[in-house]
């Protein structure tokens, strides 16, 4: 699997070789932040590419989640069946970028299989509160497919048909898109702190399973997916200064609510204790330190709209994070930093603006391995 940089990832990871650490490039430029928009970074042009992973790379226009439960009595051969279909498609849509996960649902099933370490159902705190049980929204198999959103609609509709004649019943159907602006829903720029400052070892170590975690499954990742819905009448009935103050940073600018793009101790004066910004990302441990990688996520989201109930529109955001250990780094982030037994909570997740309705963990393998099958 080869990594290349983007609006997300800075830099290039890979060649990502089967149980050893990613190495780095030796044409790698340095990274280098623009003052005046943080969202920009200096890349070698060389090194741009699109490759077949939608996480990675050039962020896709709009994304296709397919929720799959697996029916079959073989289960070894999950990735080659997964892998055929898509081929099929790329008959029609040449370079589809997609990937494919496993759920640990289907390795409770069929206990032979040698399964992810890590791997296991999500538990995080507040999702009771709205009935959102921890294998409520998980699936055997999910299937990303990232491309513009002509494409996202065709392949999704021939996927479907395929899978009437497979071993696997379809669950759920998630498209989200990424189009026209870097906003989200709430007016404030996505992604504005994503790990664009790492070097390739540093994003290796928050994205990839490393040998001395669990060495058959070195060069995979794991994806933590999230749908929140986003109460957008609450939200838009508070002034703009308060959005602020519960985000932590400028609406229009995208700077720290000092005005800076570095965080100071200036900076952090200015933040609330509550503020989203500072309760996701702690910015407590360097990039250096050995053990930064457990505070930090890489992570997309996708903007969706659908139809609610009683004829009304439902918003909200796909959260996906493709991370190293899941326990590790969202787990625990989202209950000691998000919303903690005590302390203070996080301004977005406690204020009722979003409601979990989602919530489900896979295991990506290393994309050599699909190619294999």
């Amino acid at each position: 699997m080869t990594v290349r940089s983007s609006d997300n990832c800075p830099s290039r990871i890979g060649p990502v070789p089967e149980a050893s650490l990613v190495q780095r490039d030796s044409r790698q430029a340095p990274i280098v932040l623009f003052r005046r928009n943080p969202l920009k970074v200096v890349r070698d042009p060389a090194l741009e590419a699109d490759i077949s992973n939608p996480f990675f790379g050039s962020r896709p226009e709009s994304m296709c989640l397919l929720q799959l439960d697996f029916t079959g009595a073989q289960p070894s051969s999950i990735l080659q069946s997964v892998a055929a279909m898509v081929r099929l498609l790329e008959r029609s849509h040449t370079g589809l970028r997609w990937q494919v996960g496993l759920g640990p649902t289907l390795f409770d099933r069929f206990s032979a299989l040698p399964r992810p370490r890590a791997l296991k159902l999500l538990r995080v705190n507040g999702d009771a509160a709205f009935g959102l049980m921890p294998n409520s929204g998980q699936s055997d198999v999910i299937i990303a497919i990232g491309e513009e959103w002509r494409i996202i609609i065709d392949t999704a509709r021939r996927l479907v048909n395929l899978l009437k004649d497979s071993d696997f019943r379809l669950r759920d159907v998630h498209i989200g898109y990424d189009a026209l602006s870097d906003r989200d829903h709430s007016g404030f720029i996505d992604g504005t702190s994503n790990l664009q400052e790492l070097t390739p070892e540093q994003f290796a170590a928050c994205v990839f399973v490393q040998p001395e975690d669990d060495q058959p499954f070195a060069g995979g990742s794991y994806l933590v997916f999230r749908k929140y819905e986003e109460d957008l009448e609450m939200w838009n009935d508070l002034p703009e200064r308060v959005q602020e103050r519960f985000v932590g940073r400028r609406k229009k600018s995208g700077s720290f609510l000092n005005g800076s793009f570095d965080w100071t101790p200036e900076a952090r004066k200015t933040t609330l204790a509550n503020a989203h910004i500072l309760c996701a990302n702690p910015r407590e441990t360097p990039p250096e330190h050995p053990d930064h990688w457990k505070g930090r996520v890489y992570r997309r989201g996708l903007k969706f709209t659908e139809r609610g109930s009683e004829g009304l529109l439902r918003y909200g955001l796909l959260f996906l994070a493709v991370l190293r250990d899941p326990e590790v780094q969202f787990c625990r982030l989202h209950n000691e930093r998000l919303l903690p037994d005590s302390g203070p909570k996080d301004s977005l997740l406690s204020s009722g603006y979003i409601t979990p309705v989602c919530s489900a963990c896979y295991y990506l393998p290393p994309t050599t391995h699909i190619e294999r099958s």
